[in-house]
């Protein structure tokens, strides 16, 4: 590619909604929740989309994860997928051809909106604090139970290296 020069980048993707925050490399992510809790005020119930691709798909998931923290009550809906993205490069010299790139860059698309008060319109369940998940197993496991698993572990470990001592 020394025989070439980048000319342009053409994204194929959708128009920005007016409740739409995109969020890219630069800038700081404080400051983009701090823009996000102003937009989500003023847009009320139609909630709050934040989008972005490639390399800032990172920030956009610290963005949401703050803003979560700051603002109760959100409802978050997540949508990942992937982007075109045309690279055009035109040669240094007049002997070689114009090139065309095209990538698929991933992308996400963040929907958050403010859930009512009312409880019994709750459309997720609500994790229970003395469950945790056992992500090898899959199976929830309860906080009285997870205890006597890490103390048979333990148990087994020690077994263990007393036979292996033993051994030797």
């Amino acid at each position: 590619m020394e025989h070439y020069r980048k000319k342009r980048v053409r994204f194929y993707e959708a128009e920005a909604l007016p409740n739409e925050i995109k969020v890219n490399n630069s800038g700081r992510a404080p400051d983009i929740v701090s823009k996000a809790v102003r937009k989500l005020k003023e847009t009320g119930s139609e909630g709050l989309v934040i989008s972005s691709s490639g390399p800032a798909v990172s920030k956009a998931v610290t963005v949401v994860e703050l803003l979560k923290r700051r603002v109760p009550n959100l409802l978050q809906d997540t949508q990942i997928k992937y982007i075109r993205v045309e690279d055009i490069w035109e040669p240094d010299s007049e002997d070689l051809d114009v090139l065309k790139v095209v990538r698929r860059v991933p992308a996400i698309t963040i929907t958050l909106k403010t859930q009512e008060e009312d409880t019994s319109k709750r459309q997720h369940d609500v994790v229970d604090q003395s469950t945790s998940h056992d992500i090898s197993g899959g199976q929830a496991v309860t906080a009285s139970e997870k205890t006597v698993q890490q103390e048979v572990s333990t148990t087994s470990k020690r077994t263990k290296k007393s036979k292996s001592r033993t051994s030797t």
